[in-house]
């Protein structure tokens, strides 16, 4: 989808009407980045839900293990 320049995920996801809290994570070209990234042409963005299984969000980088 064509994006206006500077967009970002939590612009993404307002636009998506999500409720706050809908999107825990997100993942640009593989990499979980913050959701306020500026996204560039090209990028492909996937917006992870909460309630993902414990497991999984550790291996995917999107929640780091306490003391790290």
């Amino acid at each position: 989808m064509e994006l206006p320049n500077d967009h970002t995920p939590n612009q993404l996801i307002k636009d998506f009407k999500y409720k706050d809290g809908a999107v825990e994570s997100v993942f640009i070209n593989g990499k979980v980045l913050p959701k306020d990234t500026v996204l560039k042409h090209g990028d492909r963005v996937a917006l992870v839900p909460p309630g993902t299984p414990g497991s999984y969000r550790l291996m995917l980088g999107a929640k780091k293990v306490e003391g790290d």
